[in-house]
C-alpha cells in the first residue's frame, strides 16, 4: 500500500524537493508505482506453477511480455514516441502482465483443488 501512495505523491514531492526540472522524474515513479504495486501483489503467488507442475502457461505469459516490451521500445524509438509514452507503455504492458499471471494462477489453484492432480502426479496413458 505504501507504493502507490509515494507515486501518488511524487509527482508533487520530487518537484519540491529536488527542483522544478525533476518534475518528469516525479510522473515517471508514479506510473512505475503503479506496476510495482501490482506486480509485488502478484509476485507472492508466483511459485504456483511450479508447485503444481504446470509451467507451460508461466512460458506463454513470459514469452508475450518481453515480446511486447521489446516491441514497445523499438517501434516506440522508431515512432519518435516521448519518453514518458514510453513508460505509460511499460506500465500498462506490465499491469497486462501481472493480471495475466494472475489470473493463469487462479485458475491453476482451481483445477488443482477440482481435481486433486498436478502435473506430478497425474496418471499417463500406458502403450
Amino acid at each position: 500500500m505504501l507504493i502507490p501512495l509515494v507515486g501518488l505523491v511524487a509527482p508533487w514531492v520530487v518537484p519540491f524537493a529536488l527542483g522544478e526540472k525533476w518534475r518528469p522524474a516525479g510522473e515517471i515513479v508514479l506510473w512505475l508505482s503503479l506496476y510495482n504495486a501490482v506486480g509485488l501483489t502478484v509476485s507472492s503467488l508466483s511459485v504456483i506453477p511450479n508447485i503444481v507442475g504446470r509451467l507451460q502457461g508461466q512460458f506463454v505469459i513470459d514469452v508475450a511480455r518481453a515480446l511486447a516490451v521489446f516491441l514497445l521500445l523499438s517501434l516506440g524509438h522508431r515512432a519518435g514516441l516521448s519518453g514518458m509514452a514510453v513508460v505509460k507503455g511499460y506500465t500498462l504492458v506490465m499491469i497486462v502482465n501481472y493480471l495475466a499471471c494472475y489470473w493463469l494462477y487462479g485458475h491453476q489453484v482451481k483445477q488443482v483443488a477440482r481435481t486433486g492432480l498436478t502435473a506430478w502426479n497425474e496418471p499417463t496413458a500406458s502403450p
